[in-house]
């Protein structure tokens, strides 16, 4: 699979944070809100030098080998700008989806099954690329 077709959709997920950062949300309720993924996910998953590691409290996005988005830092971020910003989380033995709702109406979703306890499929993604665990 070619670099460019992985590296598209991350560079979409993170022009979508450029467009919301810059919004402004009237409510200010600051919500509280946390990532908590599977243990069988966590560590870092990789296809050439892009993917994502999973840490018991966070999803990090990594572009050419670079840790490039952590989402708890993005929740943290709206929390401390009192701006909403929630999660939601349907974990199973061998799939895991996440939700992230910022403000401005942008969500962000990401769905990764188990292919094996070395492979993981990004099922949210047209070409349903697969990432090995390192």
């Amino acid at each position: 699979m070619s670099k460019l077709k992985l590296i598209k959709p991350f560079f979409s997920v993170l022009l979508i944070f450029l467009i919301s950062s810059c919004s402004s949300s009237d409510d200010g309720s600051g919500s509280k809100s946390s990532i908590s993924p599977p243990n069988w996910i966590l560590g870092t998953w990789l296809s050439d030098s892009t993917g994502f590691r999973f840490e018991a409290d966070d999803v990090i996005t990594i572009i050419n080998g670079v840790s490039a988005v952590s989402y708890k830092d993005q929740l943290k971020f709206y929390s401390d700008a009192g701006e909403e910003a929630s999660t939601e989380e349907t974990k199973t033995d061998g799939s895991y989806r996440l939700t992230m709702n910022f403000p401005a109406g942008q969500s962000v979703i990401y769905e990764f099954s188990r292919k094996s306890d070395s492979v993981i499929v990004w099922e949210n993604q047209a070409s349903k690329p697969e990432f090995i665990k390192q």
